[in-house]
This record gives C-alpha cells, structure tokens and sequence, in this order.
C-alpha cells in the first residue's frame, strides 16, 4: 500500500474507487481485483496494479469515481484532468482509506465509452521523510 503524502512526489497518481468496473477477457471485475497479467477486453495486459492511501480529491464521472489527478479524453479538448472535465462532480466526503491504479502496455484502458492515461510502471523508494518516483 502506498501513502502518497509528500510535496516531493512529482505528480500523485490518478486512480479509480476500488468498486470501477473494467471489461476483460474473463468479463466485468473491479479494478480492486484487477492483477499483473489481466487481458483486458481489448486485448492490452495489465503490467502493474497498485492499492494507494486515498488522499486525492475524488469526483463523480459517468457512474464512475475518480481522482481529479486522472487524465481522460475530451472530444474537443483532448487530454486533461477529471477534475477540470465539464462532467465531473467533486465529492466532498469521499472516505474509502484506499484508491486502485493499474498499468497497461498501453498506457490507456477504456471504461464506460472514455480513454484514460493510466499510470506508467514505477518504483517507489521510501525513505524515512521522503518518497522519489523513478518511471521504467
């Protein structure tokens, strides 16, 4: 589990309330139950998941819940955060202690008709004041 908590964190990570539903091969799962080596719908394996303290503002999007840090597709604008997306809805009082993120070879994964950059795989070196993220 990590706890992404310091300023020198360059970018948190945007991800999915652990009840996001993903088509893949073996149907419809949750994101929280979604593992390394999962083939998604569209044929793109997952390379990494990951279980995060939940300290991102967090937004209602197309039945869907998400933190305002994720990028999704626009038609017109392109790519941007959820959180400046015209669909999206800040929830006040999100309290689940935990947020999921996968990664894909593709570095995208459709949900409910929208693309969304997903993370990129990374290591995380711990130390006792800070956090580095280093991208592979």
């Amino acid at each position: 589990i990590l706890d992404i908590q310091s300023r020198s964190v360059p970018n948190k990570p945007g991800c999915f309330d652990k009840n996001t539903k993903i088509e893949t091969k073996d149907g419809l799962k949750s994101i929280s139950k979604i593992r390394s080596g999962t083939i998604l719908e569209n044929g793109d394996k997952v390379t990494a998941s990951f279980k995060i303290a939940s300290n991102n503002d967090m937004y209602h999007f197309n039945n869907m819940i998400i933190s305002g840090t994720h990028k999704v597709l626009h038609d017109i604008k392109g790519w941007g955060f959820i959180k400046d997306h015209p669909e999206s809805i800040k929830i006040e009082n999100y309290c689940e202690p935990y947020i999921y993120c996968i990664s894909t070879e593709s570095k995208r994964i459709n949900i409910n008709n929208y693309k969304f950059l997903v993370m990129s795989s990374v290591i995380f070196l711990a130390s006792a004041n800070n956090i580095s993220v280093l991208s592979l």
